[in-house]
């Protein structure tokens, strides 16, 4: 289950908000170790457990206080898609960078009933009326930033694969302190 919900601080920065699905504990302590040891080779901060998830679909900075259209019942989102834990388990067997200090994990090719997955979302949110990143998904998770050395001729860090054996639907948004977890989440 994804960490319980916490408040933004009204002070700081607008939170940005997106959809994702956060893995099972377990798979989440084991990419977390991963990004450690990636962090050390590449000089990047890694991210901690509790922080690590697939983004289905980014909306972008708003308001605290603009949260509540992006949930259900405001968010009429099909019952398929929510409380669901049973979607396949999913090996993450790639460690990759799109550059700007970002490496990554995430499967070789992107499962059938993720790419759905995300489409139907991204359907719901069009017909809500909430406007949000329209680039297409590439299916991964975030395991360091900052990293200063990553070159993909390069041979990379050790990186042995991780089976995500189930995922949850939440909400999430950027928290903007240094302190605890970087995200917080709302599950679906």
């Amino acid at each position: 289950m994804p960490p319980p919900l916490v408040s933004h601080d009204p002070n700081l920065r607008a939170p940005r908000f997106f959809y994702a699905l956060v893995p099972d504990a377990p798979a989440a302590r084991r990419l977390a170790r991963a990004g450690s040891g990636v962090a050390r080779a590449c000089r990047g901060r890694a991210l901690d457990a509790p922080d690590l998830h697939l983004t289905l679909a980014f909306v972008g900075s708003r308001a605290s206080a603009d949260r509540a259209p992006l949930v259900p019942p405001e968010l009429a989102l099909p019952e398929a898609l929510l409380g669901r834990a049973d979607w396949p388990a999913t090996q993450l067997d790639r460690l990759a960078s799109f550059g700007r200090g970002i490496v990554w994990a995430g499967p070789t090719r992107t499962p059938v009933w993720l790419a759905e997955l995300a489409r139907e979302l991204r359907a719901c949110l069009r017909s809500a009326g909430i406007a949000f990143d329209e680039k297409p998904m590439r299916a991964h998770i975030t395991l360091v930033r900052g990293a200063q050395r990553w070159d993909e001729e390069a041979p990379q860090p050790d990186f042995e694969p991780v089976a995500v054996a189930s995922w949850h639907l939440a909400l999430g948004w950027s928290r903007g302190r240094r302190d605890g977890p970087r995200y917080a989440w709302q599950p679906l």
